[in-house]
């Protein structure tokens, strides 16, 4: 259990603590580097999915105990007991691949960007797999209908799969906000799924 190994270790080190809520642009295109080699070698054992699903597991730790965080990304820490606590917390709980990335990263006092390479790692796999990420925001839960519309709107743009990260709004009043890569749609005065055909007209 990750968990219970971060809670048990003695880090006694300053903490940086990590209170970023987002996940900054000029760090993902840093951390690309790491993911995309991390990927490459992923895909070739048939584990790449697998390994981000650990990466979010990684992700998730770090930000339920921020003081582990803090104690990885802090410079002022040796990087030997960096590599001892990845070593004893994630070897042979987490893929080799995975440690042995954040490994390099630690080697070059880059483990403050775990989180932004979880978010670099998936971007290049939903490449590498021909999907879409899409943000949808909405006043209500979407149909099923009106999800299967947008999906079709979107691989109709994208030529790729779309995949539908949904968040729900009630200050949209009824509205719905929709961004494929940079692009965004927004159909604020959208009242019901009749209503999106503007919205979609603008996909094609």
């Amino acid at each position: 259990d990750w968990s219970s190994d971060v809670c048990s270790s003695d880090l006694g080190a300053p903490r940086i603590e990590l209170m970023q809520a987002s996940v900054d642009e000029q760090e993902v295109a840093v951390a690309r580097v790491y993911a995309s080699s991390l990927l490459e070698l992923a895909e070739s054992r048939g584990e790449a999915d697998e390994v981000l699903e650990e990466l979010g597991g990684v992700s998730a730790l770090l930000g339920e105990h921020p003081e582990f965080a803090g104690f990885l990304a802090n410079p002022t820490v040796e990087s030997e007991r960096r590599r001892e606590a990845l070593e004893r917390i994630f070897r042979g709980a987490a893929n080799d691949l995975l440690v042995n990335t954040l490994q390099v990263m630690n080697r070059r006092d880059r483990l403050g960007l775990v989180t932004a390479l979880v978010e670099a790692y998936r971007q290049e796999l939903d490449r590498l797999r021909g999907r879409e990420r899409v943000e949808v925001v909405s006043a209500v839960p979407l149909t099923d209908a009106l999800r299967s519309r947008l999906r079709r709107a979107v691989s109709r743009l994208t030529r790729g799969e779309a995949d539908l990260v949904e968040t729900v709004e009630e200050r949209l009043i009824g509205g719905l906000v929709v961004q494929v890569g940079d692009q965004k749609f927004d159909s604020s005065v959208a009242r019901s799924e009749e209503h999106t055909s503007e919205l979609q007209s603008q996909f094609r």
